[in-house]
């Protein structure tokens, strides 16, 4: 049913050869002679440990350009396997699971698109659909109805709704709840 993603292997851009990233995010480094203080010593080739950051991001620790670097695992795969990003373009998980870094679950967008599709799709839901709403559909149609008529005024339809003369005034002149 789903077609198993076979793992290839690249270098990481300005290691000297010393790591490779997979499409499935996982970093190795390869075999390599080191001079200890009085002998040469060989590194086996292994599989970077990857650690959570402090957002949850899966990140490891390279020798890059001579200076230990922390680096971001899905920036890695994007960059080796999709390529350079653009001006302002963020990597974004299609799934919204942060460890899952393999190259199908990855994409460049702009900061924006991944606001609204990945960790914060709440922070754009418009009315009830939004979980800080204090107010329901039925109760802002209610208000413009009552403004409509003539009868009241913003100060007294706040009052009766327990809500600010300013709200109120917004949601009549649609600067809030526009869509409906």
């Amino acid at each position: 049913m789903f077609k198993k993603l076979k793992e290839k292997w690249k270098d990481i851009p300005n290691s000297d050869g010393r790591y490779a990233i997979s499409n499935k995010g996982r970093i190795r480094s390869y075999l390599r002679c080191v001079h200890g203080r009085f002998v040469l010593c060989k590194r086996p080739q292994r599989f970077l440990k990857l650690s959570k950051d402090k957002n949850g991001y899966l990140h490891s620790g390279l020798w890059l350009k001579g200076k230990h670097t922390m680096v971001k695992v899905h920036r890695m795969v994007a960059i080796v396997f999709i390529g350079k990003p653009r001006d302002n373009e963020v990597v974004c998980h299609k799934n919204n699971n942060k460890s899952d870094n393999s190259v199908s679950n990855l994409e460049w967008g702009t900061m924006y698109h991944n606001l609204v599709t990945g960790e914060c799709p709440s922070l754009f839901k418009h009315g009830e659909e939004n979980p800080a709403a204090n107010l329901s559909n039925e109760t802002v149609i209610n208000i413009r109805n009552l403004a409509k008529t003539g009868k009241y005024i913003h100060r007294e339809i706040a009052d009766s709704l327990k809500l600010s003369r300013r709200n109120v005034s917004r949601i009549i002149q649609r600067k809030r709840w526009a869509h409906i």
